[in-house]
């Protein structure tokens, strides 16, 4: 969520947000701080580790229902997850070496993953192996050396299906 909650919290009223990273989840769904987190999907939380183990289970894209208390009123709130590394990549030494990395880094159905130091914008182009015969094509910088492509055997069929309407 791009959130900093309270971890000395001992309350069963609820978790403290202490800090909304800019132009995170939490923020786009209108969390602030000072806000106290009572329900996640309906479950009463007390601690900032139970939220963790919930949201360990969600995925970039889910959505998640909050009920939270700011003063004395309480409201809910939806937040589309996002990527953990995309609300923290302010804190991410590694960005500031390597350059930008794919928004989308997760969830395909099938990859190769390798280890060519390539650009973000050379996504799309071959992954060859030592004989010259493309492999796969690429898809995904994750991080400054770890690269995701879609294998040739996946594309193939699409691809020549789609030149058939072009015949």
């Amino acid at each position: 969520m791009g959130i900093i909650l309270d971890e000395s919290n001992q309350s069963s009223q609820g978790v403290k947000v202490l800090e909304v990273l800019p132009h995170s989840a939490g923020d786009r769904g209108g969390l602030q701080i000072s806000d106290i987190v009572l329900r996640v999907d309906g479950r009463l939380v007390t601690s900032a580790s139970q939220i963790n183990s919930l949201l360990q289970k969600r995925d970039p894209g889910d959505l998640l229902n909050l009920l939270v208390k700011r003063g004395e009123e309480e409201f809910a709130l939806r937040i589309t997850l996002g990527h953990r590394e995309v609300a923290f990549d302010m804190f991410n030494r590694n960005l500031l070496v390597s350059g930008p990395i794919s928004k989308r880094k997760d969830n395909f159905p099938e990859i190769l993953q390798h280890d060519l130091p390539l650009p973000k914008y050379a996504m799309g182009g071959g992954l060859f192996d030592l004989r010259g015969m493309c492999v796969g094509i690429n898809i995904a910088r994750v991080d400054r050396v770890t690269c995701f492509s879609l294998p040739t055997k996946s594309i193939l069929p699409v691809l020549e299906d789609w030149l058939a309407h072009f015949r």
